[in-house]
C-alpha cells in the first residue's frame, strides 16, 4: 500500500489499526481508512482508461474484502450453532446413561472461523496491493491526465460563460416582463376613474382582490444571499449579471505553465524563457524583490524585468523606466562585475547599485 508521505496521522492510524485482532472490526476500519486516502485523488475528473481500470480493480477488491468479513460473522454464528447443539447432545446422552464423550462439531466450527480470518487478512493484503497499483497508474498518467483536466476546465468555463451569459438575459427580460404587467394595470385603471373604483371594491370572498395582489415587488427583483447569520439581499440583476461577467473573463491558470518531470516536454518548457507579461512570474519575483523599481527605487514598479550580471537576474521596474536610455558608466561597472562572477568571484555587497535598462533588460552592478 501508498499512502501519501504529507498525512501522518493516516499512517499512524494505519498501523493501530493492524495492531488489532484480524475480524470484520479491523476490516471496516481498514477499508474506511484506505477509502478516504484513495478520495484525496480526483477520480471523477474523467480519469485516463488506465486509471479507471486501476480504480475498477481496487473496488472489485474492497467487494472481496467485505464478502470474507461477512464470511467471518457468518461462520462466528455458525460456531455458537454448534455449541448449543453439542450441548444438548451432551446433555440428553447423559440422561440416557451414557457418559463416554462423542466428537463435538465444535473443532470443525472454530476452524473455519479460524479459516474465515485468514481470508480477511488476505483479502486486506489484496486491497493494499490494489491500492498501490492505483496509486502507480495516477503517476504514470499525471503527465497525460493533468493537461486533460485542464482543457476539460477551460471547456467547461466556455460552456458556463454561454449558460450565464444567456442567464442574464433572460432574467433580464423575464424581470422586465414580470414589471410590465403591474405597469399596465396601474396605466389603465390611472386613466378611467369609475373603472379604478370598480377594481378597487371588488373583494373576492370578503378579500380586497385587486389591492390584494397588487403588493410587494414582483418576481426577479432581488436575491437572498447566505453571509453568516444574516442573509444580503442584492439585486439580481446585478448579480447575474457580475457572475456572468466572472465566467466569461478567462484569467490565467498559473498551474497550467507546469508540467510533471516525467512529461515529455517537461525539459523544454524548462529551458524556455519566461513570459515576464505572466502573472504567476511577476508575483514571484514581486515576492523576492517587492514593488520597489530597480531603476528609480521608487515603488509602485509594475512590470517584471531581468537584470544583466546579477546574482538573482530578476527585478521589478515601471514600465517607463525600462525604457530609460542606458547610464554609460553603470553599464561598464555592471559588466566588469559580471565578468568576474562569471570567474568565481562574487560582486561586493558593497559595491554602489547602478540600473541600466536597456530594452526588455536591465543591467546591475551587484547581487540582489
Amino acid at each position: 500500500m501508498k499512502l501519501s508521505t504529507n498525512n501522518s496521522s493516516t499512517r499512524s492510524a494505519l498501523r493501530d489499526i493492524y495492531k488489532m485482532p484480524a475480524g470484520p472490526d479491523r476490516m471496516a476500519r481498514f477499508l474506511r481508512l484506505v477509502d478516504a486516502d484513495i478520495a484525496q485523488y480526483p477520480l471523477d475528473a474523467n480519469p485516463p482508461p488506465a486509471v479507471a481500470a486501476a480504480h475498477e480493480a481496487y473496488l472489485s477488491a474492497k467487494s472481496v474484502a467485505l464478502q470474507t468479513a461477512e464470511g467471518v460473522e457468518t461462520a462466528t454464528e455458525a460456531a455458537g450453532t454448534a455449541a448449543g447443539a453439542d450441548l444438548s447432545a451432551a446433555m440428553q446422552s447423559i440422561q440416557a446413561g451414557k457418559i463416554t464423550p462423542k466428537s463435538t462439531t465444535q473443532p470443525k466450527a472454530a476452524d473455519a472461523i479460524a479459516a474465515a480470518l485468514t481470508f480477511t487478512t488476505a483479502a486486506e493484503n489484496l486491497v493494499g496491493e490494489a491500492q498501490a497499483h492505483l496509486v502507480d497508474a495516477i503517476q504514470e498518467a499525471w503527465p497525460e491526465w493533468r493537461p486533460q483536466i485542464i482543457r476539460d476546465a477551460a471547456a467547461a468555463r466556455v460552456k458556463a460563460a454561454a449558460a450565464t451569459k444567456e442567464a442574464a438575459e433572460a432574467v433580464a427580460t423575464g424581470r422586465a416582463l414580470f414589471a410590465a404587467v403591474g405597469t399596465l394595470d396601474n396605466e389603465v385603471l390611472s386613466r378611467d376613474g369609475k373603472l379604478l373604483q370598480a377594481v378597487s371594491d371588488e373583494t373576492r370572498q370578503g378579500i380586497p382582490w385587486f389591492a390584494s395582489t397588487h403588493i410587494g415587488l414582483s418576481p426577479l427583483q432581488t436575491v437572498s444571499i447566505p453571509h453568516g447569520k444574516t442573509p444580503v439581499v442584492f439585486p439580481l440583476d446585478a448579480v447575474v449579471e457580475a457572475v456572468a461577467a466572472a465566467v466569461a473573463d478567462p484569467e490565467t491558470f498559473p498551474a497550467s505553465d507546469w508540467t510533471p518531470l516525467s512529461d515529455p516536454g517537461h525539459a523544454d518548457l524548462l529551458a524556455a524563457p519566461l513570459d515576464l507579461d505572466q502573472p504567476w512570474v511577476r508575483s514571484a519575483i514581486r515576492q523576492e524583490w517587492g514593488d520597489t523599481c530597480v531603476v528609480c527605487k521608487r515603488g509602485g514598479a509594475d512590470v517584471a524585468v531581468e537584470v544583466v550580471g546579477a546574482a538573482w537576474p530578476w527585478a521589478m521596474a515601471h514600465r517607463t523606466c525600462r525604457d530609460k536610455a542606458p547610464d554609460p558608466k553603470a553599464q561598464k561597472r555592471a559588466e566588469r562585475l559580471a565578468q568576474m562572477q562569471q570567474h568565481g568571484f562574487p560582486p561586493s555587497p558593497n559595491e554602489a547599485s547602478q540600473i541600466v535598462p536597456d530594452g526588455q533588460r536591465v543591467q546591475k552592478d551587484t547581487g540582489f
